[in-house]
């Protein structure tokens, strides 16, 4: 069972991916995945010709900067997309290919997943969702950025709406982490015998 989950910023797809692992299901994280190509020299090399030095701190990629750059410019986060999703989308591309040979279970967390039209390579795909006002709490605190740019980062993404219409399942991660585990274990239960 390959399943691809999906949300927006403070959806709630780090703690999907954690109660994942806690059942003991491979998970796969695209963010993970990035961040690991950022600490690439070639990966670097290319941010620094375009953004040059202030896009570094410390000899590694400045997160923080870049963020709030490519949120304040599609253009920009173009730029990066380009430079990073290529070698994400191999990544990906390849431990599926893997599981499904293996005939093993993969959860894959893909914050762009219906942007980039990759639902084709799963299963199923379920939607992380949460009330707007507690994503932007969330952020806020995961980030220690205002308000204002928590809203700017999910102006730019796909409107909930036309992800809600694409997905199998609306998970709303708005409740006591318990009760979530327990929802997530019965509906990963009946997808599992749904698709075998």
């Amino acid at each position: 069972m390959i399943l691809g989950i999906t949300g927006g910023v403070g959806s709630g797809k780090s703690t999907l991916a954690t109660i994942f692992r806690n059942m003991h299901i491979p998970v796969l994280d695209a963010d993970e995945i990035a961040h690991h190509f950022l600490n690439d020299p070639e990966i670097q090399a290319k941010i620094l010709a375009i953004w040059g030095e202030q896009a570094f701190f410390g000899g590694k990629i400045d997160r923080k900067w870049l963020a709030k750059r490519i949120f304040s410019s599609p253009v920009e986060r173009e730029k990066l997309e380009e430079i990073l999703h290529p070698p994400i989308l191999e990544v990906i591309q390849q431990k599926i290919q893997q599981a499904r040979q293996e005939n093993k279970d993969l959860v894959v967390i893909i914050p762009l997943l219906f942007e980039k039209n990759l639902q084709h390579l799963f299963d199923e795909v379920w939607l992380a969702t949460a009330p707007y006002a507690e994503r932007i709490r969330r952020i806020q605190q995961r980030d220690g950025v205002s308000a204002y740019s928590v809203k700017k980062r999910i102006s730019v993404q796909m409107h909930e709406a036309k992800k809600r219409s694409r997905a199998h399942r609306i998970i709303s991660t708005h409740q006591p982490l318990n009760i979530l585990a327990q929802n997530i274990q019965i509906q990963w239960n009946q997808t599992k015998s749904h698709n075998d």
